[in-house]
């Protein structure tokens, strides 16, 4: 896991928008993020909503995704919506992402994943995902705003052959600091 800046966020024409989305969100005084009720999500431009998707954190090391963008759900070739991430992903996996989903929810702080990813087609690619914090009513984080972008793909024909997630091997993770510090990850 290492540090980058918000530049590193951008990993998309959508990630921009939503993060220019993200940091124009009302918040109460001395809050780094705004609220999940705050975000009109169902309201997102079709054009950005296709690359996004909610994370919920449900439990510790419980995390599970809604709102999948259509260009997400069509990459991994199934609908993720309600599903436990950690337990489709396996625990190998798991051990490296669940560090870096603790250190955003609990910091709070924004973060850009990336996993090579295989589908059962044997078709390589890289999943980039980018994640911005939002604040539940309790005013902890507990929910993230996803921006996903696919990247490196070996073919130039996609099978639809769904993503064998617990495969995937992470490439990078990256902590940015939206104004509460960040974790020590050293």
């Amino acid at each position: 896991m290492r540090t980058g800046n918000i530049n590193n966020l951008f990993i998309n024409d959508a990630a921009k928008a939503l993060y220019e989305r993200w940091a124009s969100l009302p918040r109460l005084d001395g809050q780094t993020c705004p609220k999940r009720f705050e975000l009109d999500f169902d309201g997102l431009p079709a054009r950005f909503k296709k690359h996004a998707f909610l994370l919920t954190n449900l439990d510790d090391g419980v995390l599970s995704a809604s709102d999948i963008g259509d260009e997400i759900t069509d990459f991994l070739g199934e609908k993720l919506d309600g599903q436990d991430l950690a337990e489709r992903h396996g625990e190998n996996q798991m051990k490296y992402e669940l560090p870096y989903y603790d250190a955003i929810f609990g910091t709070p702080c924004a973060g850009v994943l990336v996993r090579r990813t295989i589908n059962q087609a044997g078709t390589h690619a890289d999943f980039v995902t980018c994640h911005f914090p939002l604040l539940d009513y309790q005013n902890k984080v507990r929910f993230l705003l996803g921006v996903a972008q696919i990247t490196n793909i070996e073919s130039s024909e996609m099978t639809g052959a769904p993503v064998l997630l617990g495969n995937s091997q992470i490439i990078d993770r990256i902590l940015i600091d939206i104004g509460a510090a960040l974790p020590d990850i050293t």
